[in-house]
């Protein structure tokens, strides 16, 4: 199922608006998207009547994966903190293309380098604040 981040007007709502919101543009009932995902109906019902406003990271990943909705939006409107800074190329691969052989992800690495130098991109980039001065 492709990931999308939420439209504007669904971002700047709570998480229990956007979470119905998402289920019902999709047609699912409380009880699909429970047997989708494996959380209780209960607890779907809780978020959307914001009776659980912060649910467990595992919960959120599993809501989002079944609504097609992108996790770090859902993790952003429950209050967790967010990672500011983005992974490496390799890390990224790995994580993201968990198919890829290791030989792959350092074929690409490699190439990548390659291309950031030839344009004159700093891959490791400054550290922070260093470009400040």
């Amino acid at each position: 199922m492709e990931t999308r981040t939420m439209n504007s007007a669904t971002a700047a709502m709570r998480l229990g608006p956007s979470i119905k919101q998402a289920r019902t543009q999709q047609g699912f009932s409380l009880r699909r998207l429970a047997e989708r995902t494996g959380v209780p109906r209960t607890t779907i019902e809780r978020i959307e009547q914001e009776k659980l406003e912060r649910p467990r990271p595992d919960i959120l990943h599993a809501l989002g994966e079944a609504l097609g909705l992108a996790v770090p939006d859902l993790y952003s409107l429950a209050n967790y903190p967010t990672v500011t800074a983005l992974p490496s190329f390799a890390p990224y691969l790995r994580a993201r293309y968990q198919g890829l052989s290791v030989q792959a992800i350092t074929e690409l690495d490699i190439y990548f380098r390659t291309l950031a130098e030839r344009e004159g991109v700093l891959v490791d980039g400054p550290a922070p604040g260093e470009d400040e001065q």
